[in-house]
């Protein structure tokens, strides 16, 4: 039982790096994140060398050594080698030349072959082996094979987790910091373009050779257009940045109402129809008032904006009583999506301007309310959207 225990103690030692890592990824502190790392993993070397001292687990103090190479810590691979060499020397009393031969040549091998951690492991586990075998003179004979069998294999699986977990959180990293630097290079693309077309008729209006103020009132009102695309696109990136749902108990019937009047007294087009079928039950959700209304705002005028040249617009909005849940239908005789398959990805817009990002935004918000969006839709014959949204019981 002492044997498990002290096992486990030294798992417990060669994660906390790990999780320490975890933690203050997920506070966002990217400038001392490093630091916070190499000092984890240093305490986690004394931690393991103060209080395991069974030749059998030395096998493990190696594994905070291999991190700090892979992530490139060269200060702290030295140091934690230093660490180590004390430790095998002082307290499991390891001859010096062993202890100098092995890191010696895990320290070559690391940097001239490709394949780190099969060599790594290979050179650590011959090397644990001998000691223990030969230096040591444990014999292999009854149970002790097994066991040095069992833990090359805990040590072989332990490294390959906390590798795998260290690199997915830096790839995962930049991954997100990728996607940050294109949304921020769209941003600028998307706002330069208005910004250029207002510069471009400042000038001529200050240029005031042959112009009229019909000319001048014409080139105002470009102008404001333009002002108003970039604010457009200004506000679906704020939008986009605020996935954050504060959820209370709320009446689907009552935010319906608000949508309706909110978007009705903007709309003047007397080529749209927009029909509202209500469903006369209490329907109680937990939910995000203020998230669900700029969801719903969103998903309509995108209907609107899918109006046929020439030709008049319906939208119908309805809505269903199911057994668990709530069916809400947005259903236009627009021009329809193309490619519906891309609905819902960054920067995939159906609209000569746009940024493709409020979908993506009304699919995060409503998966923030255990509901589900989907998108049903054919070129040229409109498009129906659905939303399902958990009841609750009062």
């Amino acid at each position: 039982m002492n044997f498990f225990i002290e096992v486990v103690k030294s798992i417990i030692f060669l994660t906390f790096p790990m999780f320490v890592y975890f933690y203050f990824d997920s506070l966002n502190i990217k400038s001392n994140l490093a630091l916070f790392q190499k000092i984890s993993i240093i305490a986690s070397v004394l931690l393991y060398t103060a209080f395991i001292d069974n030749i059998y687990l030395i096998i493990f103090i190696n594994i905070p050594l291999f991190i700090s190479y892979i992530k490139n810590y060269k200060g702290t691979y030295i140091l934690i080698s230093f660490i180590i060499f004390l430790y095998l020397l002082f307290k499991i009393n390891l001859s010096v030349y062993l202890i100098i031969l092995e890191y010696v040549i895990i320290f070559i091998f690391l940097n001239f072959v490709k394949n780190k951690f099969n060599i790594f492991i290979t050179i650590v586990s011959y090397f644990y082996t001998f000691s223990l075998c030969y230096y040591n003179k444990i014999s292999l004979i009854n149970n002790k094979l097994i066991l040095i069998v069992f833990l090359l294999f805990i040590n072989y699986f332990l490294t390959l987790l906390i590798k795998n977990l260290m690199q997915y959180s830096k790839e995962e990293y930049i991954n997100l910091e990728s996607m940050y630097r294109s949304y921020l290079f769209k941003f600028i693309h998307e706002v330069k373009n208005p910004i250029a077309v207002c510069k471009g008729y400042l000038e001529i209006i200050n240029c005031k050779k042959n112009k009229t103020m019909k000319d001048i009132d014409n080139y105002v009102q470009i102008i404001d257009k333009e002002i108003n695309e970039s604010l457009n696109i200004m506000e679906e990136y704020l939008i986009f940045g605020r996935y954050s749902v504060n959820l209370d108990y709320m009446d689907f019937n009552l935010l319906l109402e608000d949508v309706k009047n909110t978007i009705k007294t903007s709309l003047d087009d007397k080529q749209i129809d927009l029909i509202f079928n209500y469903n006369d039950e209490e329907l109680i959700i937990l939910g995000d008032y203020n998230k669900l209304k700029q969801v719903l705002i969103n998903l309509i005028k995108n209907s609107i904006e899918a109006k046929k040249e020439n030709k008049k617009l319906k939208v119908n909005i309805n809505i269903h009583k199911k057994k668990d849940d709530i069916k809400l239908e947005i259903i236009d005789n627009g021009i329809g999506i193309n490619d519906i398959n891309k609905i819902g990805k960054e920067f995939y817009t159906t609209k000569i301007s746009g940024t493709g990002l409020g979908v993506n935004f009304s699919k995060s918000i409503i998966s923030m309310h255990n509901g589900t969006l989907k998108y049903f839709s054919s070129y040229n014959e409109g498009t129906k959207v659905i939303i399902n949204l958990p009841l609750v019981e009062m």
